[in-house]
């Protein structure tokens, strides 16, 4: 990492900052499985909010 990447009042959760291909990866497999991750998210039942949460804390981490 660069001098810049130690910098915590630059990046101060370099775990986050790691997490980020996996989370872009997620978006656009949502985007080519529904019409976009935005209508993903928008057409998830209400009652089974639950589900949607532990489904993007679970694609965050494979």
């Amino acid at each position: 990492m660069g001098e810049k990447a130690q910098d915590p009042k630059i990046i101060r959760h370099m775990t986050k900052v790691m997490s980020i291909p996996a989370n872009a990866a997620m978006i656009q497999a949502a985007r080519y499985e529904h019409e976009s991750f935005a209508q993903m998210v928008a057409d998830w039942p209400k009652e089974t909010i639950v589900e949607l949460w532990a489904y993007l804390k679970n694609t965050e981490q494979d």
